[in-house]
């Protein structure tokens, strides 16, 4: 099953040997795909239909929101800094004697720095 998940998956998105067997999967088939595994739409057309499907309401609320959504910033090389402080810290913000103004502070600080290093 999870081989011939990732056989469709990558077909799908146009890799591997079989580029052109990409090409013959249609709009109904990558919906029905992302409807299975519980994914996003991942066409402007996909989304469409998404809007007007009654089956698809519980992902109507998120994906309207989905443009204006500020991301992680996976991107920049500083974020593995950040994301690994992050996880070190974050949980003493809520602690009995934590200080979430102390964390962020010192969460921004360390993403500041990050930053500025690049």
């Amino acid at each position: 099953m999870i081989g011939n998940l990732s056989e469709r998956m990558a077909r799908s998105a146009g890799f591997g040997a079989e580029n052109s067997a990409a090409a013959e999967l249609g709009e109904d088939e990558r919906l029905g795909f992302s409807r299975e595994y519980d994914l996003l739409p991942v066409t402007t057309s996909a989304s469409r239909v998404t809007d007007e499907s009654a089956e698809d309401k519980k992902l109507q609320l998120f994906l309207d929101r989905l443009p204006t959504a500020e991301l992680y910033p996976v991107g920049n090389t500083s974020w593995a800094d950040v994301n690994a402080a992050i996880k070190q810290r974050i949980g003493k913000a809520v602690t009995p004697k934590g200080s979430p103004e102390g964390v962020l502070g010192g969460l921004q600080a360390t993403a500041t720095s990050a930053e500025s290093a690049q």
